[in-house]
């Protein structure tokens, strides 16, 4: 029977020749199978007196004992196997009781006879499920086969008997013990058992070789009895010491202490006894005692770490355990970190300050967040971070300070910035950011330092009134020198006070060529010195900007004292003037311009640019006055031009716009004057544009008179009438008044499309009915040739306009028109037919017999002028059913409303003069309508309509 590494037995398949065979004699038992090797038994249920856990049936025990059944208990064995028995200390009485437990009770004795005990426990265990009383006593028959020692001792008691009967884990670790009754790791493993540990425990007392054992790692068996569940731990962390493992070993101490408390100074002192005198040592090197050493509990592997640490220099690790030990022992600790700092070497001059000061210990060793910090300062690498960091540490800057500034580095690198120890002391809440700009400035890092100097202000805004001096005193000549550039002399400087960082960043900034940064920073100058000053650096700096493109812009305004001093005195300018100087200058300066308080100012002291007035010129801008007038939408000005410049007249007409709006009459007139030349339009076309400037700006309107007046410069008058009407619609949508000034300026149009529009009454009652959209689109229609669809376009137009005024009665019914509509009617189609053009006119007049004779025309101008009240009633339903048809014919309405209203001006006084007109208008118009192709050549056609 091989032992597992589990500590059970495995059981080992029987060979051939030991199987049980029939011999001369009483019969022997025939063998029962295997039992499952132990390492595989699962959790047992309780047992009862047969050995079997309870609840088994009697068919289960015999699954348990193998399915051969067993020999009857009267068959006795072989006298030579009883013999064998007999090692064990079994009766033939014990023999007849076994029954299937005999099989094993044979092997275990075979295994004493054979030397090895130990494989013995397992076939007993496996006799236990059988015979657990027989077992148990052939137990104690095994026990007198061994020698005298902890294992006999063992065996002996019913206690332990039973665990090892009953438990294969602690077979193992028993077998180790009867092979060497000194294994005290073997007796570890015992002790670990806590069905065991009691048996155990009350057992080794007896044992000389155990106890002698104990006492040479510094324990007695008393102590492990004490030390009950904490027993093992015991054992352990005293092999650990004894075998030089001081920290494993009292890392094991914490254990066992924490599972027996009541222990711990017990433990304790019996510890310090065991530790090395050279340990010991090296406690004392960090004022702990023996007495300490024996109340530290948790602390103390933290503590043995850190003095470890120390003895061989390697402070860092030795403070990282000190502040673990600082968890559970801080009062130890504390004097710890002072014996440590007692070790320090004078290179870390800072760190051993710290460690001697009571008030940093206190903070130290209850707030962890500064562990980090200390832990830093023993590497040179991260000694000026963790010095900083200390710094940072509002619990802990108080105490700190006074020791930092007795570090020999430290001491050099504010000497560097003109600085001493007590100024960081004075600093207070600012002493980091001091100390952080007195290592950039070190360092050479100006702009860090001057950032840190910054913070280092705001934090404590007198600081730098006090230190001013001493700190440009040490600052690069070649910065001095740039603020020098600013304007700024060194006794300015010095008032600079918290406004210093401003001015060394704007230095810094001239120095590397950015103008825009140094005028930025500046201006955030103002508030922090006298503006006097700041206005001066801001005037002579600018007077270094570029005089070309926009930089020349910000220099003409800011070379102007008058309106420098409102930039930095007035709160309201600020936001435009950080924009100018971030990047964004035309926004900044249109706002600056914008402003009612500063923009003659402005205005004038940008009059004074040459370059600039130069791209305003072209646009009737003269001077300041003029730009004054403007205001921000200079800007405006200047982009139309270049608009213009590529190509793009409609969108440098929206550009334009936003600056025609509010202006003066005459600075509008010279604007659209010299929009007129830039866009090459006739001189008509100087009214059409007055007329759209204060819309230009809407981006339809811009857009499509851009492309109107584009398309005249080509030639293209479909093109050129259909921006013209897409103007009209969206003026007239937006702007009523502005449309019927728009309507007029058209009628300067030459050729004959100009005479559609020469009635300015009529244009106006046209905007108020709301027809106006329809004239337009008549416009366009005939600028494509399409006269029929500009017909039904007038017709739409006519039939609105025929609504106003008050209606007529005829008998006693009221007609949707009266005499103004009439009129309006007859106007309107008026104007329509002398639009056409000449050539036009007198085709029609040609054709008018023949289309008219088709049309069912009497003729063409004598439509039968009816003077009685009857026609009048006829013809009023020919325009009802006119009205009523559908699809409704705008024309045919037209006409029929035009004929009832002949009709009713034969009888109505004062009509009688608009009747011939009428006649004529209404006779062209079906004459028009009749009409297949009345106008032949479409771009003949289209040059009449404009005198091309």
């Amino acid at each position: 029977m091989a032992i597992d590494k589990a500590g059970g037995s495995k059981p080992q398949a029987p060979s051939r020749s030991s199987e049980a065979k029939p011999a001369q004699g009483p019969a022997r038992p025939v063998a029962a199978p295997a039992v499952p090797a132990r390492n595989q038994v699962k959790p047992q249920q309780p047992k009862g007196r047969d050995g079997f856990e309870r609840g088994m049936t009697p068919a289960q025990q015999q699954q348990r004992l193998g399915s051969t059944p067993a020999v009857a208990p009267t068959q006795a064995p072989a006298a030579a196997d009883r013999k064998v028995l007999e090692k064990l200390g079994l009766t033939a009485e014990d023999v007849q009781k076994a029954g299937p437990a005999l099989p094993h009770l044979q092997k275990a004795a075979e295994s004493v006879l054979q030397g090895h005990p130990e494989q013995a426990l397992g076939h007993l265990r496996d006799a236990a499920f059988a015979a657990p009383e027989v077992a148990t006593k052939a137990l104690k028959g095994l026990a007198q086969n061994l020698p005298p020692g902890l294992g006999r001792t063992l065996l002996t008691d019913d206690r332990v008997a039973r665990e090892l009967i009953t438990n294969a884990g602690l077979h193992d670790s028993f077998g180790k013990l009867m092979r060497n009754p000194t294994d005290t790791g073997a007796l570890r493993e015992l002790l670990s058992n806590n069905s065991a540990r009691d048996a155990v425990l009350g057992a080794v007392g007896n044992d000389p070789a155990v106890k002698g054992q104990l006492e040479r790692i510094g324990l007695t068996p008393q102590d492990l009895v004490d030390a009950g569940a904490a027993a093992p731990k015991l054992l352990e962390a005293f092999e650990k010491i004894q075998q030089g493992d001081v920290k494993g070993g009292l890392e094991s101490v914490q254990a066992a202490v924490q599972a027996a408390p009541q222990l711990a100074a017990k433990i304790g002192e019996k510890v310090v006894n065991a530790l090395p005198q050279s340990v010991k040592a090296q406690f004392q090197k960090l004022g702990i005692t023996e007495q300490q050493l024996r109340s530290a509990g948790p602390a103390l592997p933290h503590l043995y770490e850190a003095a470890d640490a120390a003895s061989k220099g390697d402070w860092g690790k030795a403070f990282n355990g000190l502040r673990e030990a600082a968890i559970s022992a801080p009062d130890l600790t504390t004097q710890a970190m002072k014996g440590l700092a007692q070790q320090l070497p004078a290179q870390l001059g800072a760190a051993k300050s710290l460690l001697t000061d009571d008030a940093f210990l206190r903070q130290v060793v209850t707030n962890r967040d500064l562990h980090s910090q200390v832990g830093k300062l023993f590497n040179e690498q991260t000694r000026m971070e963790g010095l900083r960091g200390l710094l940072g540490n509002d619990a802990a800057r108080n105490a700190a300070l006074s020791a930092i500034g007795k570090d020999p580095g430290v001491q050099g690198m504010l000497a560097k910035a003109g600085l001493e120890p007590k100024d960081l002391v004075e600093a207070g809440a600012a002493a980091p950011h001091l100390f952080d700009a007195a290592r950039s400035f070190a360092d050479g890092k100006i702009n860090e330092g001057i950032d840190a100097l910054s913070k280092a202000a705001e934090a404590a805004p007198e600081l730098l009134n006090k230190l001013g001096e001493r700190l440009v005193s040490k600052l690069p000549e070649g910065l001095r020198n740039n603020i020098t550039a600013l304007g700024i002399t060194p006794s300015e400087l010095i008032q600079a006070g918290k406004g210093l960082p401003d001015l060394l960043k704007a230095g810094q900034a001239l120095g590397q060529g950015d103008f825009q940064a140094a005028i930025t920073n500046l201006r955030n100058a103002a508030g922090k010195i006298p503006p006097s000053i700041v206005e001066k650096a801001i005037t002579t700096t600018a007077a270094k900007l570029p005089d070309n493109a926009f930089s020349g812009i910000a220099r003409s305004l800011l070379t102007d004292p008058n309106l420098v001093h409102q930039l930095v005195t007035n709160p309201e300018l600020h936001a435009s003037f950080n924009k100018m100087m971030s990047g964004d200058l035309v926004q900044g300066a249109r706002e600056i311009l914008g402003n009612a308080t500063v923009r003659d100012a402005a205005a004038h002291a940008l009059a004074q640019n040459a370059g600039f007035m130069e791209k305003l010129k072209p646009f009737g801008i003269q001077n300041g006055a003029d730009l004054a007038a403007l205001g921000g939408t200079a800007f405006d000005v200047m982009e139309a031009g270049a608009q213009f410049a590529q190509g793009k007249p409609g969108e440098a007409l929206r550009s334009l716009g936003k600056a025609l709006g509010d202006i003066p009459p005459d600075l509008r007139g010279r604007m659209v004057g010299a929009l007129a030349d830039k866009l090459h339009v006739p001189e008509w076309a100087g009214d059409t544009l007055a007329a759209a400037a204060s819309l230009l700006g809407n981006e339809q309107v811009g857009k499509a008179l851009g492309d109107a007046f584009g398309a005249l410069q080509r030639g293209d008058v479909g093109g050129f009438l259909s921006g013209i009407a897409t103007t009209g619609k969206t003026i007239a949508q937006t702007a009523p008044e502005a449309a019927k000034a728009f309507l007029n300026s058209l009628s300067k149009i030459p050729g004959s499309i100009g005479r559609l529009f020469e009635d300015h009454e009529l244009n106006a009652a046209m905007v108020d009915s709301g027809a106006v959209t329809n004239i337009f689109e008549a416009a366009e229609k005939l600028g494509r040739g399409d006269v029929g669809g500009a017909l039904a376009e007038i017709a739409e137009t006519g039939t609105a306009l025929l609504g106003q005024g008050e209606h007529f009665k005829v008998a006693g019914q009221e007609l949707p028109f009266g005499s103004q509509g009439i009129e309006n009617l007859t106007r309107m189609f008026g104007r329509f037919v002398d639009a056409l053009p000449e050539e036009l006119k007198e085709r029609i007049a040609t054709e008018a017999a023949r289309f008219g004779a088709k049309a069912g025309l009497k003729s063409v101008p004598i439509l039968g002028n009816i003077v009685n009240g009857v026609s009048a009633i006829g013809s009023a339903k020919d325009l009802v059913d006119a009205i009523r048809a559908e699809p409704k014919d705008a024309l045919n309405i037209a006409l029929a409303a035009g004929q009832l209203g002949l009709d009713v001006a034969g009888v109505v006084p004062g009509l009688n003069s608009i009747t011939g007109p009428l006649q004529a208008i209404l006779g062209t118009a079906k004459v028009v309508k009749g009409a297949a192709d009345l106008i032949g050549d479409v771009r003949e056609f289209q040059r009449g309509l404009v005198g091309f």
